[in-house]
């Protein structure tokens, strides 16, 4: 199978400040990487986070991979194989 046309895996990292992704090749090379940020709430030593916020970033995440894999990596959504969180 091509390059073009193999299996893929998405990396999804939920942090503390971002939400990071990285689409890999079968081998395990870095093929493009994106992120966005959410917020963290609370004053003093309590901290919290609303999951719609986690969402959100997500979808900013994989908006900036997807424009960084551009037209060199040939439907790449549905090529994925595996995610791993």
């Amino acid at each position: 199978m091509s390059e073009q046309l193999a299996a893929l895996t998405l990396g999804i990292d939920l942090g503390t400040s971002a939400v990071k992704v990285e689409l890999l090749s079968a081998d395990g090379r870095s093929l493009a990487a994106g992120s966005g940020e959410h917020p963290t709430l609370g004053q003093g030593d309590c901290a919290e986070q609303r999951p719609g916020d986690w969402d959100d970033a997500l979808s900013v995440a994989l908006a900036e991979l997807g424009a960084r894999a551009g037209a060199s990596l040939v439907d790449w959504r549905s090529r994925i194989a595996a995610i791993g969180v």
